[in-house]
């Protein structure tokens, strides 16, 4: 929704408002220069205040204006790899579309246990008297009809569950105050909403004529009330998935971060049951720019993204990497042309909410607007000298990408072969041929390749011994190739790149092994490539670090540890 340069702050903080000292009251003008909130009359009292200011002394600040609303801003400069802020958060509960699950730690059930109380599917007795189930909902539940107990299919999504997290967030404005305060700081737009009918009015029977009518809430709250908390989950939640649980939480400052398709922080959310929110910086971030996330999945095309954003956080992404129609360089939208050898075809007016023609890369008007951007594979879509003004329209290019998906869910789902021959085929039916080698459909496929790449690698019962050269150099490629397309869209210490160094350094290690075996290379070489391979583990394990302990990559962190120690004993038995 936003550009890196930083909107112009309209939330009255200027020269013309009086500070007080919070020591002395006096009038004071030495601003704390760590979060420019609070002002001392001295720096004496500034050192005497510290014990106090330091919990709420942070390296952002809130700032508004009339685009944006709300948004953080850095109050200084921020090195790469910084935790800015840890939060827990104001509530969690079970996703809107969800099969039936505990209502304490969202695991799936299956009916063998039930709440005593609500009647609602549980996982053990335990669970039913955990207070975030048994001092919120299922108080609430036994005023009315039991709905627990008519639920019967588990294996289906279940209507049921849609009231929960809204309850959990009503029920904060009687139990904490606090918490409810900042809940009510976030944005529902509540007048978008009401132009999605089916949304709406899904709402209205599943979540706010259950809790009025079917559970007496009616003196408590009114129907704009729960529509605007219902609002609140929609725009600001943030999604909890690790091994088998996926859930919901609300976290006020996270909500606060501006979208960014190209975002310069990555956060990790705890595992255990408090589910703290890590909010790291992915790369350097400069006094006065703004902290950034993304709500889209960044491998996704600028036409996927910007319609998710529009159906799902309502608002338009005017961002620079949307507003190019080559998303820097990398071409993750484009259609190979059939009029030319060299040309793709992208998005006219990739801005355009309507539908637009898709014009050659070749065409004069887009060579004259490319990005001077350049980058490994990314190099290859640069200008060829080619003129071609070839055209087609979104209706046919949707057709096909409809195709393109078709095959690779086909694929998926195949038991014919290998999983990797299976993907292959799919690179080698589409790559450069249908699709630009960088497209987003192909690059699933990649991760996918890349993922089972590693799993062969580090079969207990293969050899490494026995890797065939060729899939070792094929599958650096395909990480490289990777790496390359993430330097501009997802850059600096993120989830994925810490994830695909790891799956390179494997092959890596092995080509190099291999040539020196084979005599190909000296040993000076052979500990030039392993301390190239150990650079790519340090670096994975830099990123990883903040998910060691709290994410669904944290099992990765210990192979990651081992393999490096491993090829430092290997490279200090050569000397």
């Amino acid at each position: 929704m936003v550009n890196n340069s930083s909107p112009e702050d309209t939330n009255g903080q200027n020269s013309s408002i009086v500070s007080h000292c919070p020591i002395c009251k006096k009038i004071a003008d030495k601003k704390c220069s760590g979060c420019h909130s609070i002002s001392y009359c001295s720096s004496e009292h500034q050192k005497k205040h510290w014990k106090i200011h330091k919990n709420d002394c942070r390296m952002f600040a809130v700032k508004r204006n009339e685009m944006l609303g709300r948004y953080l801003v850095a109050t200084r400069d921020i090195p790469q790899g910084t935790v800015i802020f840890t939060e827990e958060p104001l509530t969690t509960g079970p996703k809107r579309c969800t099969y039936p699950v505990c209502l304490s730690c969202c695991k799936r059930v299956d009916g063998s246990y039930r709440c005593s109380k609500c009647t609602y599917p549980m996982c053990s007795e335990e669970c039913e008297q955990n207070p975030l189930h048994a001092e919120n909902e299922c108080i609430i539940f036994q005023r009315g009809l039991p709905v627990g107990s008519r639920i019967s299919n588990f294996d289906s999504i279940c209507p049921a569950y849609e009231c929960i997290t809204p309850l959990r967030c009503l029920l904060l404005k009687e139990r904490n105050s606090c918490k409810w305060e900042k809940l009510t700081t976030m944005e529902h737009h509540n007048e978008l909403r009401k132009s999605v009918p089916g949304l709406w009015n899904r709402n209205f029977v599943n979540v706010v004529k259950l809790l009025l009518e079917w559970y007496k809430m009616k003196e408590d709250y009114d129907e704009e009330a729960i529509n605007s908390v219902l609002g609140y989950i929609d725009v600001n939640c943030f999604e909890i998935k690790y091994k088998d649980v996926e859930k919901c939480g609300m976290y006020r400052d996270g909500a606060l971060m501006s979208h960014e398709c190209v975002p310069n922080t990555h956060h990790a959310i705890s595992m255990s049951e408090d589910h703290k929110m890590i909010v790291r910086s992915s790369i350097p971030i400069k006094k006065g720019e703004m902290i950034t996330t993304s709500y889209a999945n960044q491998l996704s095309g600028t036409r996927e993204r910007r319609i998710f954003l529009k159906e799902t956080k309502y608002f338009d992404c005017m961002c620079g990497r949307c507003e190019d129609r080559t998303e820097f360089a990398t071409y993750l939208s484009g259609v190979k042309c059939t009029d030319c050898a060299t040309g793709y075809l992208l998005p006219k007016e990739p801005l355009c909410a309507n539908s637009t023609d898709w014009v050659c890369t070749n065409s004069p008007d887009v060579q004259a607007q490319a990005p001077s951007i350049s980058n490994g594979i990314l190099s290859s879509s640069k200008p060829s000298g080619i003129i071609c003004n070839k055209t087609m329209k979104e209706e046919q290019i949707h057709t096909i990408l409809k195709k393109a998906h078709k095959d690779v869910e086909e694929s998926r789902r195949s038991t014919s072969g290998s999983v990797v021959s299976r993907l292959e085929r799919i690179l080698k039916k589409y790559s450069g041929k249908i699709l630009h080698p960088n497209h987003s459909i192909l690059l699933e496929v990649i991760k996918n390749l890349n993922y089972t790449y590693v799993k062969m690698y580090d079969d207990p019962e293969g050899s490494k011994n026995d890797i065939d050269l060729d899939r070792l150099i094929r599958s650096k490629t395909l990480c490289m190739q990777l790496l390359s397309v993430l330097d501009m869209l997802d850059p600096g210490l993120t989830r994925l790149r810490g994830v695909t160094l790891y799956q390179l350094s494997t092959p890596d290690f092995q080509i190099a092994r291999s040539k020196f075996q084979k005599k190909e290379i000296d040993i000076q070489e052979y500990k030039a490539a392993i301390e190239k391979v150990l650079a790519y583990l340090q670096t994975s394990k830099e990123i990883l670090e903040l998910d060691k302990i709290v994410t669904l990559w944290a099992h990765l962190y210990g192979r990651i540890v081992d393999q490096f120690d491993e090829l430092h004993n290997i490279l200090n038995s050569l000397d």
